[in-house]
């Protein structure tokens, strides 16, 4: 496929320390882009916008803990 992922789909991988990932959302150019979750297997979560591979824009991150920061990210950065 030329360009690489686009449309709407599921990746899930292992990080090198073990832990499950899993993205469902929008894809562009073989990089997250639009809205989607990112999900992990400690129960932290990002449900928000995506773009370039990157937090950008208003979403939710929830913490294993249970606490919960809605708001805007830049660059993967809450501001």
């Amino acid at each position: 496929m030329q360009g690489g992922r686009s449309g709407i789909g599921t990746q899930t991988w292992k990080e090198k320390n073990g832990d499950i990932m899993v993205y469902d959302g929008a894809w562009m150019r073989d990089r997250r882009n639009g809205v989607g979750t990112l999900s992990c297997a400690d129960g932290r979560s990002y449900s928000g916008d995506w773009l370039d591979g990157r937090i950008m824009g208003h979403g939710t991150l929830k913490y294993c803990n249970g606490c919960t920061y809605e708001g805007e990210f830049h660059e993967g950065m809450k501001r």
